[in-house]
């Protein structure tokens, strides 16, 4: 499985590494969305340094829209910390914008770990 999902007191991280599929980015959502931790989750942290390759595709970010808009309503206060790989994650903001869709929490985006983490435990986001 080319992803881990940790949890903190304040945050989730989403650490993704080698070949990542367009089902493993469903499945470490559905990971976090189905646990019972979410309602009480301020921070996703997303990171895809690791990764040498994301598949990715507008029928996927549909999908996970979707999934977001449902995991929303259950906790509307996440706030998303995208971390590096600025390809990756232009990808996302321009597929997300050709669905016509926006994020449903807001993004930061940080071009470290250790930045967001910082900037996450220092927050005075719930």
């Amino acid at each position: 499985m080319p992803f881990n999902v940790t949890w903190k007191k304040k945050f989730v991280l989403f650490e993704y590494f080698g070949d990542v599929s367009s089902s493993e980015l469903i499945e470490s959502n559905q990971d976090v969305y189905g646990d019972q931790r979410f309602d009480d989750l301020n921070w996703e942290l997303v990171y895809f340094d690791k990764a040498d390759s994301v598949e990715l595709d507008e029928r996927t970010i549909q999908f996970i829209a979707y999934m977001d808009l449902a995991a929303s309503r259950s906790n509307p206060d996440i706030i998303v910390a995208f971390v590096g790989q600025t390809e990756v994650l232009d990808k996302i903001e321009t597929l997300y914008s050709n669905i016509g869709k926006d994020p449903v929490w807001p993004v930061i985006r940080f071009d470290s770990c250790e930045e967001a983490i910082a900037y996450i435990t220092q927050s005075e986001h719930p």
